[in-house]
């Protein structure tokens, strides 16, 4: 796997559950939108070569984007 891509999918997740937390918090007329998180953890999969790891690739296609966070830091 590309350490470089590893490292972005990371940080895109990490910002995904911040902007999650943001909406939480935020009045319910200036919450952010989420799309763009979506948009660039879909572009980010796609990139993923074909020797990537295929949980990490199961992951991030069923959008189960904590386990994929989770992998990325070690925790699973």
């Amino acid at each position: 796997m590309q350490p470089d891509l590893d490292s972005k999918i990371e940080k895109a997740l990490t910002d995904y559950f911040r902007a999650i937390e943001d909406q939480k918090l935020s009045d319910p007329a200036k919450r952010p939108p989420l799309r763009p998180h979506f948009e660039a953890l879909d572009a980010l999969r796609d990139q993923l070569p074909q020797g990537a790891n295929p949980r990490l690739r199961h992951f991030m296609e069923q959008k189960s984007y904590e386990k994929a966070l989770q992998l990325l830091q070690g925790k699973t």
